[in-house]
C-alpha cells in the first residue's frame, strides 16, 4: 500500500469517527417501524428533545424484570454503501444497562450517610452477524444553510432488566452504549508492499556502497538505505483509532419499579392421607406504579426431584392495580415406596413467570423472570430417633382425618435463637467416599446473627474399668456412713492407673468430619444462607453424630442440635 493511499484511508477513518454519534433509546411503542417514522419526519427538532432520534417517542419509565427491546442507533454523515459496510464491519459496539439510586440506611444508625449505588444489570456485545436497519434522510441545520444528509443505523437488543442485588431506593435505570473503530484487516504477504521502500521513488544513499569492492565479499554488493537509520518506523494510523471511541449521545434516565410483588409460602397438607405433601401459596399484588392492568400468562413451579400440581386458579388471568391474587400448588416428592427415604435429598424449587402489562394500546411491556430456591419437604421415612408413633384410632366412614398437633418439627429442622436450620443429607453413602450435608438457615428474628456450626462426634460409653478403684497402698478401714462426706476418696497409685489405661479397649473412629468449623453470617433479618458439611465414613452400617453444636458468636451461647439425619454407610461393590 502506498503512503498516499494509507494517509487517505487514515483521514477517512478519522472523519468517520468525528462525524459519528451513538445513542441508546427505548421507544414507547412495543412494535415500531423505523423506516416509516423516519420518512414521515419533517426534519424539525423540538426544543425539549436533545436526542438524535427526535422523531421517535420514548418510554417514560421501565419495569423491573421486564424484557425490553433497546435500540442502539448510530448517526453519521452520508457515505457510500461500500464504505459504510466496511466501517460497520470494523465497529465494536457494547451495550450496558445499569441501576442507580441510593442504598438503604440501617434504622437507628444516624452516623451512616446514604451512598449512591451503581449496579450492572446487563452487558452484551452486538454481533456483526445481526442485520441492522439502515435509513437515510436530510436534516436542516441550525444556521439555515444547506441541509445535511445523515445515515441512521439501528440495532435492536433484547435486555432483561433483572432485580438489583442491593436494596436501592428511588431506583433508576440507564443504558450506556459504547463503540470503537477497529483497525482494518491486514492483507496477505503476497500483496503487501514495503512501507519503507515505496515503488517509483528515488533510492537514498547506500551506506554500504564503499564495501562493494571488498574481495572478502566475493562479488556481493551490500545495500543499506540511509532511511533505515534516520527515518523512524511510521505507526499505523488505524491502530490509534482503536483507542479513540465514538461519541455518545445523552443518557436517558428511566424511573423503574416492579409491576407486581410476589411472595411464596409453604405449609403442610392438612390431610393425613397427604402427610408428605407441601402446599405452596403464591401471593401476587399488583402495584399502582404502572397504573395499568397486568395479565399473568404463565406461573409455573418445578421441583428438582418431585412433581408440582396446580390447584387453582387457572391462568391466564388479568388483574387491576391493587388486586391481590393467590395461586396454590401442591409439591409432591418422588417416591415409589413410602418406606424409602427420598426427602433427604436437597430439593430445588424453580419458579418461572411470564406476564404482560397493558400500559397503553401500543405499549405492552413483557415481564419475565426465573427464580430458584432450596426448599425443605417432609421426609418420607420417619426419623429413627423420634421413637415409635402412638397408635391411631381407625377412622369411620363419616369421620375426617385429624392432624397430630402434638407432633414435633421435622427431624431435619431446628429453630435456635430465631434461626431455622434445615439439615439434609444423602439417603446412603459409600465407605471411604466424601459426602455432604446441606445446611439451610433462615433468620426469622429481627436481629443480625453470626453463627458457627461444629460437628460433635459420638461420645463413648463410660468404661467401668476407668471408674473409681480401691487403693492398693491404703489401709482398709471401716468408716461410718455419716463420716464419709468429710473424708477424701482414696488415690490410686501411678502403676495401677498406667495398667488400667493400657488394658482399656479403644473404639475405632467410624466417621470423620472434614468441616470442623463452619461459619454462617452475618445473617440479616429474613435472610437465608446455605452451606455444607463434609464427612467421610470409615465403617459400614448406621453411623451417628452426637449433635451439631451451633454457637452464637454475638452472645457466645451454644445450642446442640440432636435431631440430625442418620448416616447409612455401605461398602463399595467391586
Amino acid at each position: 500500500m502506498t503512503t498516499a493511499g494509507q494517509n487517505a484511508r487514515s483521514r477517512a477513518s478519522t472523519e468517520f469517527v468525528d462525524d459519528t454519534i451513538l445513542e441508546a433509546f427505548v421507544p414507547s411503542a412495543s412494535q415500531v417501524n423505523l423506516q416509516e417514522l423516519l420518512e414521515a419526519w419533517d426534519g424539525d427538532i423540538p426544543e425539549n428533545r436533545n436526542s438524535i432520534v427526535p422523531f421517535i417517542e420514548q418510554r417514560q419509565f421501565l419495569l423491573v424484570d421486564e424484557l425490553v427491546h433497546v435500540y442502539v442507533v448510530l448517526r453519521t454523515k452520508l457515505v457510500g454503501e461500500t464504505s459504510l459496510d466496511a466501517y460497520l464491519a470494523r465497529l465494536a459496539i457494547t451495550l450496558e444497562a445499569r441501576a442507580v439510586g441510593s442504598l438503604l440506611v440501617k434504622p437507628g444508625d444516624a452516623s451512616s450517610q446514604p451512598t449512591q449505588a451503581n449496579e450492572l444489570l446487563f452487558s452484551d456485545t452486538i454481533k456483526h452477524t445481526e442485520d441492522p436497519t439502515i435509513c437515510a434522510t436530510e436534516v436542516q441545520s441550525d444556521d439555515d444553510s444547506e441541509p445535511v444528509q445523515f445515515v441512521y443505523v439501528f440495532w435492536r437488543v433484547k435486555v432483561l432488566l433483572s432485580r438489583p442485588k442491593a436494596k436501592i431506593q428511588k431506583l433508576s435505570i440507564y443504558f450506556a452504549p459504547s463503540a470503537s473503530l477497529k483497525p482494518p484487516e491486514a492483507k496477505g504477504t503476497d500483496n503487501e508492499e514495503d512501507e519503507y521502500m515505496p515503488t517509483r521513488v528515488p533510492q537514498p544513499i547506500n551506506l554500504l556502497g564503499p564495501f562493494a569492492g571488498d574481495p572478502a565479499l566475493s562479488g556481493l554488493k551490500p545495500h543499506l538505505s540511509a532511511l533505515r537509520l534516520s527515518r523512524p518506523r511510521p505507526s499505523t494510523p488505524t491502530t490509534k483509532q482503536l483507542t479513540r471511541p465514538l461519541r455518545t449521545g445523552p443518557r436517558r434516565l428511566f424511573r423503574a419499579a416492579p409491576a407486581f410483588l410476589w411472595r411464596v409460602r409453604f405449609t403442610r397438607s392438612p390431610s393425613a392421607a397427604l402427610a408428605h405433601t407441601t402446599i405452596a401459596s403464591v401471593d401476587l399484588e399488583i402495584t399502582p406504579f404502572a397504573g395499568s392492568d397486568v395479565a399473568f400468562n404463565k406461573f409455573n413451579l418445578e421441583l428438582s426431584s418431585g412433581r408440582v400440581e396446580a390447584l387453582g386458579p387457572e391462568l391466564p388471568m388479568r388483574g387491576q392495580p391493587g388486586d391481590q391474587i393467590t395461586l396454590l400448588f401442591r409439591l409432591i416428592p418422588h417416591s415409589s415406596d413410602h418406606s424409602s427415604y427420598s426427602g433427604g435429598q436437597p430439593q430445588e424449587l424453580s419458579i418461572n413467570c411470564s406476564s404482560h402489562v397493558f400500559v397503553s394500546e401500543n405499549c405492552i411491556p413483557k415481564i419475565k423472570f426465573m427464580w430458584n430456591t432450596p426448599v425443605e419437604l417432609p421426609s418420607l421415612r420417619p426419623n429413627s430417633r423420634s421413637g415409635p408413633k402412638p397408635a391411631s384410632k381407625p377412622l369411620g366412614p363419616d369421620s375426617l382425618p385429624m392432624t397430630d398437633q402434638s407432633a414435633g418439627p421435622d427431624a431435619s429442622t431446628t429453630v435456635t435463637n430465631g434461626v431455622s436450620i434445615s439439615i439434609t443429607g444423602p439417603p446412603e453413602v459409600q465407605v471411604g467416599h466424601v459426602f455432604k450435608w446441606t445446611l439451610f438457615a433462615i433468620n426469622r428474628s429481627d436481629k443480625v446473627h453470626r453463627l458457627a456450626v461444629l460437628a460433635m462426634p459420638k461420645r463413648r460409653l463410660p468404661n467401668q474399668r476407668h471408674g473409681q478403684k480401691d487403693s492398693a497402698t491404703s489401709i482398709t478401714t471401716l468408716i461410718p456412713e455419716k463420716d464419709k462426706s468429710g473424708i477424701a476418696e482414696p488415690i490410686l497409685d501411678d502403676k495401677d492407673i498406667y495398667n488400667f489405661q493400657r488394658n482399656a479397649a479403644q473404639e475405632p473412629t467410624e466417621l470423620i468430619c472434614l468441616s470442623p468449623d463452619v461459619r454462617i453470617g452475618p445473617l440479616a433479618p429474613s435472610a437465608c444462607f446455605t452451606t455444607e458439611l463434609k464427612f467421610v465414613a470409615l465403617a459400614a452400617g448406621v453411623l451417628y453424630l452426637d449433635s451439631l453444636r451451633v454457637v452464637d458468636l454475638n452472645t457466645q451461647e451454644a445450642i446442640d442440635i440432636k435431631d440430625v439425619p442418620d448416616i447409612f454407610a455401605i461398602e463399595k461393590d467391586d
